[in-house]
């Protein structure tokens, strides 16, 4: 699980290399997506046979990804005890869309102000196939700086005045990057019956995951819901997690996660919005 995916003890923040901590990538609303019900998914752009999507894949749906703002309120409930539902931190997300050298990249800004302390995650992507390039990643007095080449990558992490340390790694595919999480499960070629595995880095603990990403459902349009949407769950070891998200704007309407160990419940609720 990454240092920015939810804790089962502390919701949003980092965790493993940074103590108990964790922040919820994943409750920042893993924006995940999915061809309408009137399907905007093609033959031509769908999920190899063997179910893996990897960085840079040409089918994944990236037009939704534009300039925004997000501004978010963590919460969660324990499983047992004190169940009330409880403000764990507020989060802020942007995203930034530009050409940079004849390529169109992505920035994506995430921001937790949480008891434990602050956290500030930089990264830079190509839009087509979401190719992660850089990420900087702090959390009180540790950085780590990734550089991302397909299937390899060079990570420095730097404790406060100490040495920094250097570390090489190299998989048997191109990875995202774990931060990357929301934008990968929204352009997804979703379609009834879709199965996923995604290789992600984990930046927490400095290893791959190969994590999923199913659909449940697709709920049609109603009174209450002008457009369809798809229930998606993503799961990895820690967490279960459930998204609802409307098939034509991929916006995630609904986000929930359940932690495995603790039964923590967890979501989000959006403050505001800015486009």
């Amino acid at each position: 699980m990454s240092s920015l995916s939810p804790s089962p003890e502390h919701p949003g923040v980092p965790r493993r290399t940074l103590a108990v901590y964790t922040i919820l990538t994943a409750i920042m609303l893993i924006t995940l997506v999915a061809a309408s019900c009137s399907t905007h998914t093609t033959p031509s752009r769908v999920a190899p046979a063997d179910g893996v999507v990897r960085a840079g894949a040409s089918y994944l749906e990236v037009a939704h990804i534009v300039d925004n703002v997000d501004n978010q309120r963590v919460m969660s409930r324990a499983a047992t005890g004190d169940t009330s539902a409880k403000e764990r931190g507020k989060v802020r997300i942007e995203q930034h869309v530009a050409p940079v050298n004849g390529v169109v990249n992505v920035q994506l800004i995430k921001l937790g102000h949480y008891a434990a302390g602050d956290f500030v995650d930089t990264m830079s992507m190509t839009r087509d196939g979401l190719r992660p390039i850089t990420e900087r990643m702090q959390f009180g007095s540790t950085v780590k700086t990734i550089h991302y080449d397909g299937d390899r990558l060079h990570e420095t992490i730097q404790v406060g005045d100490s040495v920094p340390r250097a570390l090489d790694r190299s998989f048997p595919m191109p990875v995202f990057g774990f931060n990357q999480l929301e934008l990968v499960l929204q352009s997804l070629p979703l379609r009834p019956g879709f199965h996923a595995i995604l290789p992600l880095y984990s930046e927490g603990d400095d290893s791959l995951e190969l994590d999923t990403a199913t659909v449940v459902k697709l709920a049609q349009s109603s009174d209450r819901s002008p457009s369809a949407s798809w229930t998606v769950r993503f799961a990895d070891p820690a967490i279960v997690s459930t998204y609802v998200i409307d098939t034509l704007s991929r916006r995630i309407t609904s986000y929930e996660v359940q932690a495995r160990k603790s039964g923590m419940h967890s979501w989000i609720e959006r403050e505001s919005t800015v486009q």
